[in-house]
């Protein structure tokens, strides 16, 4: 039940949604007072979050900066790859592996074993889909990486969990059944990275993050980048406050 609440709830908070609710209040409302406020409210909401500025300001306070493969200590020697990066929704007519927009996930872990940095990688991502009946994420690109003769020996796959939570207490699981010992290399999105060390240090499973797919881009000081909105930056409102939410819950719930 807790699954299904919060990806309800984490969609009815996206920004994209509130324009759409005020717009059906403004239409709906049966009084002039209501419909301005309805109208006026999602013009507002569309302002601000579609400001490239407000997001930079956002970005740079909540996402996590990267760190260099020289920067993670020696002893360590595993590394644990969040799910996330694998697009099931769509209708492949052939059999093709289909990444989404985040594939950094597994190819800077991939980079970090081909290195030598870490000798195993944890394959973290089961089927996080509420209505959809999917083959977990991780088997998926365990059969990709076959294909691109990954032995297995180096990887092993997580397939039950379903969110961040999961992904961090299952994969602790694995590091127990296997023998692997701390710290590890936590390879997640920068803007997952936050939420995923509130759990792993609830959990006591030490770890050293090593954040990819930064969204943050540098600021240039013309107008399309401070001043004329930006669809895409409402999109990655979306992103940004289903975190901020998903790591309000997590602490309530006792998870971070």
């Amino acid at each position: 039940m807790f699954f299904i609440f919060s990806k309800v709830f984490a969609f009815l908070l996206q920004p994209s949604n509130w324009i759409f609710f005020l717009l059906l209040v403004g239409f709906f409302a049966k009084g002039p007072k209501w419909k301005s406020y309805g109208y006026k409210g999602a013009v507002w909401v569309f302002l601000v979050f579609t400001n490239p500025l407000i997001l930079h300001i956002g970005l740079s306070v909540w996402e996590i900066r990267p760190i260099s493969p020289k920067d993670i200590p020696a002893e360590v020697k595993t590394g644990i790859v969040l799910g996330g990066y694998y697009r099931q929704s769509t209708d492949m007519t052939f059999d093709r592996f289909n990444l989404n927009e985040r594939p950094n996930r597994l190819i800077n872990g991939l980079e970090l074993l081909n290195a030598g940095v870490v000798n195993k990688l944890i394959l973290s991502g089961g089927n996080g889909s509420i209505i959809q009946d999917a083959i977990p994420e991780s088997l998926l690109i365990d059969d990709l990486l076959d294909t691109w003769c990954w032995p297995d020996s180096v990887t092993i796959p997580e397939p039950n969990s379903r969110n961040t939570f999961e992904n961090i207490i299952f994969s602790k699981a694995v590091m127990e059944e296997n023998g692997l010992q701390g710290p590890v290399v936590l390879i997640t999105s920068a803007f997952h990275m936050r939420r995923s060390l509130a759990i792993c240090r609830k959990q006591g499973l030490e770890v050293i993050p090593y954040p990819t797919d930064l969204i943050q881009e540098k600021l240039h000081w013309t107008p399309n980048t401070w001043l004329f909105p930006d669809a895409k930056a409402l999109s990655t409102w979306n992103i940004l406050i289903k975190e901020l939410v998903g790591l309000a819950i997590y602490k309530l719930r006792g998870y971070a």
